[in-house]
């Protein structure tokens, strides 16, 4: 009966992603030119992204993100597109000429001009191979990320749990990415999709890359491709392959956003124009629902788009009235989100400080303060700090302070450092051939930068600077490309500098079969082996049922949804293995490994999490106590008389010491149906208050005075 269910979820998110696709696809190509293919591809992008945020953020607002809610409205969206908007016919049409368009440009490139582009890429598809294996992983991912998602699933709306230190400012974040990877939930109620995601945000970031190369710096097709390949060589961006992380989202999409002003700033077509700047309003409002990193570029490109509207019209008045419709279009992205924000904290931008002209915006909790006077301050905005940080981010250091010249790190690679000395020659031949593309490419750049060097980063800058590239890509994403502009001429005079930039991209990912944990290849070769037959079986099926259209691509549909089926047997059976010792983007802490088995079976628990007090304030990993099917309840329960939230701050013993009461914790505990308790690193008083009580609490897993799991013995009847 299992399998069955198994069959439909998987049958239902494959017309899922059909149906984003299809109609972002065909909303593109009735609004622009047929023959501007990069521009509609990249239109379905922003579109199925957009709409799935939009929806999302929409339901979740209204308390109703359920599955028998959302899963129909793409597929109804899409019906209605075939309906009212194109014909499947010209749809399919099309869609073949594109494909066939871009591969044989593609493949032409690689074979003549670029072979060694094929390694690179098949690293991608190596590491996208990998996604489909390993649950999530990263970090970030298990303390918010996927926990995020996950509530979302289980709630339908945007409340969350109150849970003590940096969970006080992660609920509180843009939800835009979380969103997206709840969709990938779903279908299914667990996470075997939820890392696939960022295969298609991957696909999505080469397209923005490729475009804005070709579209604004002036890059030939094989020059545009190479910069796909120099980009996707850095450590930050393959190893963030399959980590949930949503830097390469935000830059994407700010990218796009670029490209669509561009055009409507040099475009002589009037409605095409105006459909261009519709376009950048909705690519700025995916980057406004992911980070607030966002915020100084989108305001950057909204004066530059009053700017031109002023230089080329002669007035501000049409484009502020056609600014109506942006307005709408990014308040959709934002303000569900922000209302949620108010309802909680009063502010929309919390839980950032944030004031303008004195009005407060945002506010900090204190843990968040606290946090922003790590030490690591010390050292912000002095030449030796930040010099020492930003050289870490390229190239990590051990603890002795001697540079590494590995890419175990996701760093932005030792390569990219001497590609980008080339740099200032590349922007000042951009400035003399076209001003205007180097105020775009300047807007990104210096947008990043504002928000890097903001003093409110600072922590992050200067104490975690080897995972930090991450925050500086879209500044180094057109870098490159400007070092590419620089070099194109050298290129054509002095064909074996090709080889040079080949010899730096394998340098970034030599070490990517040292990344890949050795247990995995077995695996690995399971699902590469199955995908080959896969494809076999469908050309077979397009061979034998070329001319009966609907059964070829119902036998197509079949043989998808029994392929997703196969990868979920095998990423469950991996899935104990895989948290004990797979590695994405860096390194994880895993004590808690011991005690994790015993929460994968089906049946359901709630279990309450608590930990010490840790200034970094990431050490709540709170994701693997969801279940493999999001089965169990977490939560926190206060141990103080006034049942707040513990203020984590330096001496919260001494604050609190008075309001702590055990018996009423566990009467708590008892009152809300938990069954297990898991006390994370570093100690904490309820440790100690379990470690004592045996006669309430057996441990399933401890460490004295360090971590713990717990179970709550039922309640002794008493002896009337």
């Amino acid at each position: 009966m299992q399998l069955f269910v198994t069959f439909g979820q998987c049958l239902v998110a494959v017309l899922l992603t059909l149906a984003v696709l299809f109609l972002g696809f065909v909303a593109s190509l009735r609004w622009l030119p047929r023959e501007e293919r990069l521009l509609r591809w990249s239109a379905t992008g922003i579109g199925g992204f957009g709409f799935l945020i939009v929806v999302g953020l929409v339901l979740l607002r209204l308390g109703i993100f359920r599955w028998y809610v959302a899963l129909p409205l793409p597929l109804l969206c899409a019906c209605l597109a075939y309906r009212w908007l194109l014909p499947f016919s010209k749809a399919r049409e099309a869609l073949r000429e594109d494909l066939h368009t871009a591969w044989v440009a593609c493949s032409k490139t690689v074979r003549t001009e670029h072979p060694w582009l094929l390694l690179v890429f098949a690293v991608m598809v190596l590491l996208a191979l990998r996604t489909l294996l390993l649950p999530p992983l990263a970090w970030d991912t298990l303390t918010y990320h996927a926990f995020k998602a996950g509530v979302y699933v289980k709630t339908g709306s945007f409340e969350m749990p109150l849970i003590p230190s940096g969970w006080m400012w992660y609920r509180l974040f843009p939800p835009g990415g979380e969103v997206l990877q709840a969709w990938a939930m779903l279908p299914f109620h667990h996470d075997g999709f939820y890392i696939v995601v960022d295969v298609f945000v991957f696909l999505f970031a080469s397209l923005a890359i490729y475009t804005i190369a070709q579209r604004v710096v002036g890059l030939r097709h094989d020059l545009s491709l190479l910069g796909v390949g120099l980009v996707f060589s850095m450590p930050t961006m393959w190893r963030a392959i399959g980590s949930g992380y949503v830097d390469v989202l935000l830059c994407s999409s700010l990218c796009f956003a670029v490209v669509f002003t561009w055009v409507y700033a040099t475009s002589e077509d009037e409605a095409f124009r105006w459909r261009c700047l519709v376009l950048s309003w909705s690519s700025m409002g995916v980057a406004l629902s992911v980070k607030l990193t966002a915020y100084p570029v989108v305001a950057l490109l909204l004066l530059s788009q009053g700017w031109i509207a002023w230089r080329t019209l002669g007035q501000l008045v049409p484009y502020l009235k056609r600014f109506v419709l942006g307005a709408l279009l990014l308040g959709a992205f934002t303000l569900p989100w922000m209302s949620y924000n108010i309802s909680e904290t009063g502010l929309p931008l919390s839980p950032y400080p944030i004031s303008v002209a004195g009005l407060s915006l945002g506010k900090a909790p204190p843990s968040l303060q606290e946090y922003s006077k790590l030490p690591f301050r010390k050292t912000a905005y002095t030449w030796k700090g930040e010099g020492y940080a930003l050289l870490k981010t390229f190239l990590p250091m051990n603890k002795r302070g001697h540079l590494l010249w590995s890419t175990r790190y996701p760093t932005l690679g030792g390569a990219t450092l001497l590609l980008l000395l080339f740099f200032p020659f590349g922007w000042l031949l951009l400035w003399r051939r076209s001003r205007l593309s180097t105020l775009f490419i300047s807007i990104i750049m210096a947008g990043v930068l504002a928000g890097f060097y903001h003093s409110g980063f600072a922590i992050i800058r200067i104490g975690w600077a080897t995972s930090n590239g991450r925050f500086l890509l879209g500044l180094v994403w057109v870098a490159l490309l400007l070092v590419l502009l620089f070099l194109a001429p050298r290129l054509e005079r002095f064909p074996q500098l090709t080889w040079v930039l080949a010899a730096l991209c394998l340098w970034n990912v030599w070490d990517v079969v040292l990344y890949i944990n050795p247990e995995e290849w077995p695996w690995l070769g399971g699902l590469f082996v199955g995908g080959v037959v896969g494809l076999t079986f469908a050309y077979g099926f397009y061979r034998w049922l070329k001319n009966v259209l609907w059964l070829r691509w119902s036998a197509w549909m079949l043989l998808g949804t029994c392929a997703l089926v196969g990868v979920l047997t095998l990423k469950h059976s991996f899935r104990v293995e895989a948290y004990s010792s797979s590695l994405v983007l860096h390194g994880v802490t895993r004590y808690w490994h011991g005690c994790f088995k015993a929460f994968e079976q089906r049946r359901r628990e709630t279990i309450a999490v608590t930990a010490g007090h840790l200034p970094q304030h990431d050490n709540w990993f709170l994701y693997p106590w969801m279940g493999r099917y999001l089965q169990h309840q977490v939560l926190y329960v206060s141990p103080l008389r006034t049942k707040s939230v513990i203020d984590f701050q330096r001496g919260y013993h001494q604050r609190y010491w008075k309001l702590f009461d055990q018996k009423l914790w566990v009467k708590r505990l008892r009152q809300q149906g938990v069954t297990f308790v898991m006390a994370l690193f570093p100690n904490s008083l309820e440790l100690s208050w379990m470690s004592r009580r045996t006669d309430l609490f057996r441990p399933v897993a401890t460490v004295p005075n360090s971590w713990g799991c717990f179970r709550l013995l039922p309640k002794p009847l008493s002896k009337d």
